[in-house]
C-alpha cells in the first residue's frame, strides 16, 4: 500500500502561539504530524504553504475603509459603497463577492498572515527537520512537494487545488490531484481544519479516484471554530466516500 501524506498550511502564523492567526491546539497537531512521518514513513509528502503579500483581499490594506480583523464584507456593502477596495475596481470586487456568496462563502478579513519571507510564513523548525530526515531515509527517492498557495492578491485560496471563487480545479491543482491519485492511500492533516483543510477535502471528494483512499489524521488538525458547519465534509467522506480516520499519534 503506497501512502501519500498531505499536510495543509503548517505555517508558523497558524501553528505557533506567537503567530498572527494562531489556531488553538495546533502545536499538538504538529507533534502528531511529526510522529506520523516518523512512525509510518509515507512514500511521498505534499505540503501546502499559505503565501501572501501584505496587499491581499483578506487583509485590511486591500480596502479604503478601516476594517477590523475577523469582520466580514458582503456584496451588498460594496454595492452600496459603504466599503470600497483601494486599488481595483468596485466591479471586480462585486463579481468576486457575488461568486463566493453564491457558493455559500463569507468573505472575512483576517489579521495579516503568512507574508512571504517572514517568520510567520515559514514552517516550524521541528517539522522541517522531520521532513528532511524522512526524505534522507532508505535507498529509494521520496518525493517531497511544497506548494505555495494564495499569493494572488485578488482572491482567497483556501483549498490547495482551487480559488474560492472558481467553478473548477485550476491547472496546477489538477496536476497535484493527478500526482496524489498514483497512491493507494491519501492521508490528510493540517490547519485550519474548518477552512483550508476542509476546502481541500471538498475538492478531493469531487474526484472519484479517491473513493476509499482518503484518510484523516484527526490528531494532526486543529480548528478555528470547533462548531463550524464545514466539519460536515468529513462526515460525508466517511459515510459516503469510504474515508477513515487515522489515530494513535497523540
Amino acid at each position: 500500500m503506497k501512502k501519500i501524506f498531505i499536510i495543509v498550511d503548517p505555517n508558523n502564523d497558524f501553528v505557533d502561539s506567537k503567530g498572527s492567526l494562531y489556531v488553538q491546539q495546533a502545536e499538538k497537531g504538529i507533534d502528531a504530524i511529526i510522529r506520523y512521518i516518523e512512525n509510518e514513513n509515507p512514500d511521498a509528502i505534499i505540503v501546502s504553504q499559505d503565501t501572501h503579500q501584505p496587499y491581499h483581499i483578506s487583509h485590511r490594506s486591500y480596502w479604503k475603509n478601516d476594517i477590523q480583523p475577523f469582520s466580514n464584507i458582503t456584496l451588498k456593502e460594496v454595492e452600496e459603497g459603504t466599503i470600497e477596495p483601494l486599488k481595483v475596481s468596485k466591479k471586480e470586487v462585486e463579481n468576486y463577492l457575488k461568486a463566493i456568496e453564491s457558493k455559500g462563502h463569507t468573505h472575512t478579513i483576517w489579521p495579516d498572515h503568512c507574508i512571504k519571507g517572514t517568520w510567520g510564513w515559514e514552517f516550524p523548525k521541528r517539522l522541517t527537520a522531520a521532513l528532511q530526515q524522512w526524505q534522507q531515509q532508505g535507498e529509494e527517492k521520496k518525493p517531497l512537494h511544497i506548494y505555495e498557495k494564495g499569493e494572488w492578491a485578488d482572491a482567497e485560496m483556501f483549498s490547495i487545488f482551487s480559488f474560492v471563487n472558481a467553478d473548477s480545479i485550476d491547472e496546477r491543482g489538477q496536476k497535484i490531484l493527478d500526482e496524489m491519485a498514483k497512491y493507494d492511500e491519501v492521508v490528510v492533516a493540517g490547519f485550519a481544519k474548518d477552512y483550508c483543510v476542509a476546502e481541500s477535502v471538498k475538492d478531493i471528494r469531487r474526484d472519484e479516484r479517491f473513493k476509499n483512499k482518503l484518510r484523516f489524521l484527526e490528531e494532526g488538525m486543529a480548528a478555528i471554530d470547533n462548531q463550524s458547519p464545514n466539519f460536515a465534509i468529513y462526515n460525508d467522506c466517511m459515510e459516503n466516500f469510504g474515508a477513515k480516520e487515522v489515530k494513535g499519534f497523540v
